[in-house]
């Protein structure tokens, strides 16, 4: 238990408003990692967005090497959704699959956890828009414009900034506004990101970085304060990775980490801007993540010493730490209301707007 010196009165006021919150994280997961729903369940969380096509979820659950091309592929992207398709029918007395805001609701008037998919990189639709109509109509319903280098759509984190949406993204864009997709942007370069917000009807989001302002070691994965405003300009948010590295460029951090720079992306944003998109990589092994191509050597600072890398954020280590992040804002003197925003409330006024 982190003591944030809190009083009796403080403690129970936490724990209530926390049983009480819509808890959203737009990156809870790429992989499975074991007592991954308990752990969720234990946090309070009423819905995570899970990542498909990393590789291949039958890789992490059968603990093989997925091959580079792989990752992000048409192939693998399907067959996750076929695997979270079995998942949900075997699990329905946990799970609700997330199509709509009413499933945000169901799961948590059932005491359920609800199950967001995502694609982190738009590169598996290859050039042909049709297949966003595909993965919306398999129960996906956020597309990631970009993992770290260009693809066919823009320009990801490890690209120029200066780089824009290319003719063929603002068309992706433009058909998943008409579906009800939320257009991300949680590893795309700045350029893309505001042509992003200038193109779309909708607001975007940026479901999980860390923050070039609060950045230390010229961590790659870290957006500007300049497209936090962008983005915050909109209507879109902001989701705040709890990884360490993003945090204090180690492989160690604390959840006061994490609550500094909220409160950083807060002072840029707004209240309204800002919420939880954690990245936990819990699941894998190194040598699986390994085999992505997309970091070409650039990474978040990781160290078998701790590993899994969320292993070193104390308070925060998974999905049953979130009561430590509402426990650390009542500390800081945050109201209930911008609490429920920052915890969830924010997310859930974003998709209200995109998938509805």
């Amino acid at each position: 238990m982190i003591d944030f010196g809190l009083t009796p009165e403080q403690e129970e006021r936490a724990k209530t408003l926390h049983d009480e919150l819509i808890v959203i994280d737009m990156l809870t997961e790429s992989s499975f990692p074991e007592n991954l729903f308990e752990d969720m369940l234990a946090g309070g969380m009423t819905c995570g967005s899970f990542t498909i096509g990393a590789g291949g979820l039958d890789h992490f659950i059968g603990d093989t090497l997925p091959l580079s091309r792989e990752w992000w592929s048409w192939e693998a992207t399907v067959r996750d959704l076929a695997i979270w398709q079995g998942i949900f029918q075997a699990e329905q007395d946990r799970l609700v699959h997330v199509r709509s805001v009413a499933d945000i609701h169901r799961a948590k008037a059932e005491g359920k956890a609800g199950i967001l998919l995502n694609t982190q990189n738009s590169i598996c639709i290859g050039t042909d828009l049709d297949n966003i109509d595909l993965l919306y109509n398999l129960g996906q319903r956020v597309l990631q414009l970009t993992y770290n280098l260009q693809n066919f759509v823009g320009s990801g984190q490890l690209e120029d900034a200066s780089k824009k949406l290319s003719l063929f993204g603002i068309d992706a864009i433009g058909r998943m506004n008409e579906l009800g997709m939320v257009v991300d942007t949680g590893h795309t370069g700045d350029g893309t990101i505001k042509h992003a917000v200038e193109v779309s009807e909708k607001p975007i989001s940026c479901s999980h970085a860390g923050l070039q302002a609060m950045s230390s070691n010229e961590n790659p994965r870290v957006v500007s304060d300049s497209a936090l405003r962008a983005i915050a300009d909109k209507g879109g948010v902001f989701g705040l990775s709890a990884i360490p590295g993003m945090l204090t460029g180690g492989v160690r951090c604390s959840v006061n980490d994490y609550i500094d720079h909220m409160e950083h992306a807060i002072g840029v944003m707004g209240i309204e801007g800002v919420g939880i998109g954690t990245d936990f990589i819990a699941g894998v092994q190194l040598e699986q993540i390994a085999t992505s191509p997309d970091w070409q050597g650039k990474q978040v600072p990781t160290s078998l010493e701790v590993w899994p890398v969320c292993a070193g954020h104390e308070g925060l280590e998974n999905q049953a730490g979130f009561p430590n992040v509402t426990r650390g804002l009542v500390a800081r003197g945050y109201s209930d209301e911008d609490i429920s925003k920052l915890m969830g409330g924010n997310w859930l006024r974003l998709l209200e707007e995109t998938i509805g």
